[in-house]
């Protein structure tokens, strides 16, 4: 089956044609799983089959009216093929003659068994008959399990008793069965010659008095499963579906029983072929028996299923249609040529058709069916892809086109076959002249000689800068009679050399020239070995060849007056007809030396490679892929990818480097458009990173940037007149590149490893004054929040780089990139998870705090810790039910999108996170409600806030941190509106999850910067100061601050707005209840103390009032930040109380309410 590309997206052209089939059971299992397969690849066609049976489907198909029974009433009545095991008859053929059968697939009957006695025992072998048993058997010649002959047979089951001295009950099928004509043809088969032979039928009359009757394969299997002691007859894939004991049959006694299997089934095939005629009908029918193969490996009750369909006739019911007669042939093109078909046939046990029967009988049946008196249907014609050109490319180019083929129905949405060839010419002229008269749709050529910037105007072609190649001066200095002195030294030339040897006036190895480049050839024994008048063998291809123009071209470019005189006829050179040739000649020539094309580098393993000196630097550069990538990054930087003067190439280029460009036409008209859109696809894949890699094994340098942009932009310009661009560049805007990734995961990871550490550590210092103020189950809630935020972050940067598509999955839909889905859904849940916990715990903190500290009235105030416990508590829990709810009804996932191209041939891909699944947006307002409600109130209580004292620090943080989180998220909502990856108008998915994941870090690192750094280096600031106690006498010292209830405990004022009231023992109970300091004394902010009652009369109430209004206060201070000592807190008591005595006496007597 050919898959669509990523840009082919499934479309419909009109009203899906429904195909409805009918007929055998036997190969139901194998036809559901076809049909659903081909509609999943075809969303324009509808295909139904129903199992009934062979005789069923095989009336229908000629006319149910006439030829069904009255009492058949199954739909459909009306078929575009039937199914049948059972062979047409010459009766049907006579009333109606353009019936015919097709083969489809070959499966297995085998004899299912119910032996209580063995059922269920994995230790017991399987029953084994031999053919002639298993028929005598069926015709009732053997009626007991412990039979002699069945008993010989299994020794093993005989003498551990379990083959009962009991009937054997036959189950046979009571229909019109196609399976029935396969078992008893092949029992027949099995007891040729005898006269009591069983019949070969369709509708068989048992011989056996007490045989049970059951219709379909799965009926027999039924009732063998729940009729002890039975036998019966049914579909191998029936049996496997089922888990049904099967026999294995004994075709030779010398070998092993043969057991059931796609592998038998396919060995049989294999042995008897498919010969059609050998039915006793004639060979055009189709109709072929496979069954008693006698191989080894090969079971003997084999048979074929047959397709029955109409020929000639166009309309035999209602629905049908040229339409739906077309959708039947490509139906079963399919089912014979689809990889997938042949995986599912093999999982239900059955065997396809050999390569030779199914093309011949594929052929038959696209020529057969027709409508209105011509084929229904025809395959179209395989593409011919022509190319050609450079005979340094032609290699590379062969094996790409293998590649290509191989990859088609992957890499393109083109589906149709492809041929390709690539034809190499000696001589630029000659592949120009192909190319412009429309013998090639491509051509390979090297850019900036003549030729091609003459004969190709850019007006009329594509030039596509494809490879950097080099042409490298090989040499032989090695003779075959005697050891080769000189196979260590590397010859070096230089252009000056270069342009010698090809215009024939350096001849000697030992001419002054070549010696002043490679002294050693001036020194023995180096001398002696090469000889004085030893001449060089120049050797290579004629001068008007492809390698030579371009050497012509490149010493030209500093040199004018170079020629080619000696590649010319009558020239010194040996001139052979291609590279590969100048190589072999050079290598088999001593002292022989030519110019070629590298390649492959293997080739410095047999022959010496030059260097050639550098015209910059002087220095000896060999033609290495790296020395030609030097030159390629050269010309992608000036943008000139000709034949230039060597003189201005960088110094580590090798000098004789050349470029190659892929050339082809840039307008089509009528119907040449196709052929375009088939040459551009295959120049598209052609210039994709993934062919880089193997250009660099051929020695070539790759020029295409394609790093960002998987197709050239040249390639866009290819169009056809009248209708448009042929090839469209597609721009994939949500993918975030490595920096980012690898930015976003550290700090996420330095983050969470902070929350991590300071969990263990505040527990390892939690009975630290810092830490009992902080609270450290308040603290590990906000924490537990953080860290799943910041885990939604890190879901938030995946896209579809990091993951395989599900190709069976449309583009679009939910299950494309499964990992992705999950992953999209995994971070919904953690980001509101997370922003949930974290910000419904400090709004709870920061309101417990306004209502203890903010109380103008004075009255009874106590908000025990439990009470913010359940605001998180609930909150999370309405949010988790929103969750749940949204991933029952309508999950989110990973979805990825392509607009339509623009004007300028530009298509946009966008992925993201699919929020709100069929326009379904309910869900994430309701959770964006219980969010904001959230945020509303903890606006509000940011707001009171605002009224604390300075000194009480750590409520204040916490309004600070809500107010980090309000802001960037407000602004979130603002540019996620903007560029959420769906929108039409321009929305980016790499700017809709950079701004979610940056509004969740800011929030994340701003929570973390405002309450947990300043504890941790506060704790550092005090040392082991790790206990702060108040004593009753010290207590009693203190100020206490204005409007804060009036208390007393035991005669000594006592405050603490955070804390309960003390225990007889003295204790400092926080919020979570624990934690004990000796010698000192609880805190509450109740209107009276315990033994006694307050009252505004009370003299020595007014007395403490004045002492009451700072205490509070510097208490707190004393608690949240542990920034002074005792001794401190006492003089700024004392200076504070100077001022407000100062300021009471021109006020009221302040008093304590209840």
């Amino acid at each position: 089956m050919r898959r669509p590309w990523l840009l082919a997206l499934p479309t419909t052209t009109g009203a899906a044609i429904s195909l409805h089939a009918a007929g055998a059971s036997f190969p139901n299992r194998l036809y559901q799983e076809a049909v659903f397969a081909y509609v999943a690849s075809s969303p324009d066609a509808v295909v139904e089959y129903t199992s009934m049976n062979s005789g069923r489907g095989k009336c229908r198909i000629a006319d149910y009216g006439a030829r069904c029974s009255s009492g058949d009433v199954v739909e459909p009545y009306v078929l575009d093929w039937a199914a049948s095991e059972s062979l047409l008859g010459p009766a049907e053929y006579a009333a109606y003659p353009d019936l015919q059968m097709y083969p489809t697939v070959a499966g297995a009957v085998v004899p299912i068994y119910n032996l209580p006695t063995v059922a269920g025992s994995t230790a017991d072998p399987p029953l084994v008959l031999t053919p002639g048993v298993l028929a005598r058997v069926f015709r009732a010649a053997l009626t007991r399990w412990d039979d002699p002959e069945i008993a010989a047979l299994n020794p093993q089951l005989a003498a551990s008793g379990k083959l009962p001295a009991t009937d054997i009950r036959l189950v046979v099928r009571s229909d019109f069965s196609g399976t029935s004509e396969i078992f008893t043809r092949a029992l027949s088969s099995f007891e040729a010659g005898d006269t009591a032979a069983t019949a070969v039928s369709a509708t068989p009359n048992w011989t056996s008095p007490d045989v049970l009757t059951c219709s379909t394969n799965h009926g027999v299997a039924a009732c063998v499963m729940n009729t002890p002691y039975a036998i019966g007859y049914v579909v191998l894939a029936e049996a496997v579906a089922l888990s049904i004991p099967f026999a294995s049959l004994l075709t030779d006694p010398a070998r092993d029983p043969v057991v059931a299997s796609v592998q038998s089934v396919a060995a049989s095939l294999a042995e008897l072929g498919v010969d059609f005629g050998n039915t006793g009908e004639a060979a055009s029918r189709l109709t072929a028996n496979v069954h008693h193969a006698r191989g080894p490996l090969a079971w003997p009750i084999v048979g074929l299923t047959y397709a029955v369909l109409r020929k000639s006739t166009t309309l035999i019911g209602d629905g049908q249609s040229c339409e739906s007669r077309r959708e039947t042939v490509k139906f079963w093109e399919w089912f014979h040529t689809s990889e997938d078909l042949a995986i599912l046939a093999e999982r239900k046990s059955f065997a396809t058709l050999p390569a030779v029967t199914r093309d011949l009988v594929l052929s038959r049946l696209q020529a057969d069916v027709q409508c209105d008196g011509a084929p229904a249907y025809t395959a179209p014609a395989p593409a011919t892809l022509r190319g050609g050109g450079s005979t340094a490319m032609s290699s590379m180019m062969q094996s790409f086109e293998v590649a290509y083929v191989t990859r088609l129905d992957i890499v393109t949405g083109l589906d149709i076959a492809v041929t390709m060839t690539f034809e190499a010419y000696q001589d630029t002229d000659s592949a120009v002249a192909a190319l412009t008269n429309g013998l090639l749709d491509y051509a390979v050529l090297p850019l900036g000689t003549p030729a091609t910037s003459g004969a190709l105007p850019a007006e009329t072609y594509i030039e596509v800068p494809y490879a950097g190649y080099a042409l490298a001066a090989i040499a032989s200095l090695c003779t075959s009679s005697s050891p080769c002195l000189t196979q260590n030294q590397m010859l070096v030339l230089d252009l000056e050399a270069v342009a010698a040897l090809i215009n024939g006036s350096l001849t000697q190895w030992l001419d002054p020239r070549l010696v002043a480049l490679n002294p050693w050839m001036g020194v023995e024994p180096y001398t002696s070995f090469i000889g004085a008048a030893r001449e060089i063998a120049l050797t290579g291809e004629s001068a008007a060849s492809e390698t030579n123009q371009v050497l012509l071209r490149m010493l030209q470019a500093s040199n004018p007056s170079a020629t080619l005189t000696a590649f010319e006829p009558g020239g010194r050179a040996r001139i052979e007809a291609d590279a590969v040739r100048v190589r072999a000649a050079i290598a088999s020539t001593p002292f022989a030396l030519g110019f070629t094309p590298i390649v492959d580098f293997s080739d410095a393993q047999v022959l010496s490679v030059a260097a050639v000196l550098s015209p910059v630097s002087a220095a000896p550069i060999a033609p290495t892929w790296e020395a030609i990538g030097v030159c390629a990054d050269n010309w992608a930087d000036d943008g000139t990818f000709g034949l230039e003067d060597v003189a201005s190439l960088p110094a580590s280029c090798y000098p004789l480097s050349y470029a190659l460009a892929v050339v082809s036409p840039r307008a089509y008209a009528g119907d040449a458009c196709n052929q375009g859109e088939v040459v551009l696809r295959f120049l598209s894949w052609l210039t994709r990173d993934e062919q880089k890699a193997a250009m660099r094994v051929r020695s070539a340098k790759p020029l295409v940037a394609v790093a960002a942009l998987p197709i050239h932009k040249s390639l866009l310009q290819a169009e056809c007149v009248g209708r448009g661009p042929l090839l469209y560049l597609h721009v994939e805007l949500n993918l975030i590149g490595t920096a980012p990734h690898v930015l976003a995961y550290s700090i996420a990871g330095v983050l969470m490893a902070f929350l991590i550490w300071f969990t263990v550590w505040s527990r390892i210092h939690r009975s630290h004054v810092l830490i009992k103020s902080g609270q450290i189950g308040f603290m590990r809630i906000v924490t537990s929040g953080l860290l799943l935020t910041l885990a939604s972050g890190c879901a938030m940067m995946r896209d579809h780089s990091d993951t395989d598509p599900d190709l069976s999955v449309p583009l679009g839909d939910r299950g494309r990139y499964p990992a992705l889905d999950v992953t999209c859904e995994a971070g919904v849940w953690l980001y509101f998870l997370g922003i949930s916990i974290t910000y419904s715990a400090l709004m709870a903190k920061l309101m417990r705090a306004t209502k203890v500290l903010i109380n103008p009235t004075m009255r009874d105030v106590k908000v025990p810790a439990i009470h913010y416990f359940l605001v998180v508590a609930f909150v999370t829990s309405v949010t988790v039910l929103l969750l749940a709810i949204w991933s029952a009804v309508a999950p989110p996932y990973y979805r990825l999108e392509v607009h339509l191209p623009d004007e300028n041939g530009i298509e946009k891909w966008y992925g993201g996170c699919e929020l709100f699944p069929n326009d379904n947006i309910l869900f994430p307002i309701a959770l964006s409600v219980v969010q904001l409600a959230v945020m509303l109130n903890a606006a509000y209580f940011c707001y009171l806030a605002r009224k604390l004292n300075p000194l009480y620090a750590e409520s204040r943080a916490i309004a600070h941190s809500i107010s980090s989180f309000l802001i960037p998220h407000v602004a979130t909502v603002v540019i996620a509106s903007m560029s959420y990856p769906f929108s039409q108008a321009g929305g980016s998915p790499t700017i809709y999850l950079a701004s979610r994941w940056l509004a969740s870090l800011i929030s994340c690192c701003a929570t973390i910067g405002i309450l947990y750094v300043p504890r941790v280096a506060q704790w550092y600031e005090l040392g082991e100061k790790r206990q702060v106690t108040f004593s009753q006498s010290s207590l009693a010292a203190m100020v206490v601050p204005p409007r804060v209830a009036c208390l007393q405990i035991d005669g000594v004022p006592s405050v603490a707005p955070f804390v309960e009231a003390p225990s007889a023992e003295g204790h400092v109970e926080t919020e979570s209840g624990k934690g004990s300091v000796p010698g000192s004394v609880g805190i509450t902010s109740k209107g009276h103390a315990k033994g006694g009652k307050s009252s505004a009369k009370d003299a020595k109430t007014a007395a403490y009032v004045q002492k009451l209004e700072l205490t509070l206060a510097t208490c707190q201070a004393e608690l949240l930040d542990a920034r002074d000592d005792l001794t401190e807190l006492r003089e700024r008591n004392n200076h504070l109380l100077d001022e407000i005595a100062a300021a009471q006496r021109h006020n009221d007597a302040s008093d304590c309410s209840d």
